[in-house]
């Protein structure tokens, strides 16, 4: 959803650099730089969450954890869940030269890919 098939061949996928579209698709998702994000995966060295905190906190959102589904369960007992809430769109307070400089640039390293060196 956040990556675009440039090459149907090779399967190359790149990042989305319309930031504004990413953004309020993760608002439309209930996520908003106030709130609090928790990644869950099988282990908590996922690569996928890696690269979705580095987004996310790229994109202004800061609390974001990551955690492994078991520890999510075990911190978590007895809370009802529900599905999130659209939440409204955000604007990034970096200038959108800066955006595109860092968040797109970086983002084939980042979050196409991971690199453990570059996206730290």
């Amino acid at each position: 959803d956040y990556l675009i098939l440039k090459n149907p061949k090779t399967k190359l996928r790149v990042f989305d650099s319309d930031l504004k579209q990413t953004i309020d698709r993760l608002a439309h998702r209930g996520i908003t730089p106030e709130k609090k994000v928790i990644l869950l995966s099988d282990t908590v060295a996922s690569v996928e969450s890696k690269k979705w905190k580095w987004l996310l906190k790229n994109l202004e959102v800061e609390n974001v954890v990551i955690m492994t589904i078991a520890e999510f369960k075990q911190q978590h007992k007895t809370k009802p869940y529900a599905e999130p809430q659209p939440e409204a769109v955000w604007e990034l307070k970096t200038s959108e030269n800066l955006q595109k400089e860092f968040i797109i640039k970086k983002a084939k390293d980042c979050f196409v890919k991971w690199s453990e060196k570059i996206c730290q």
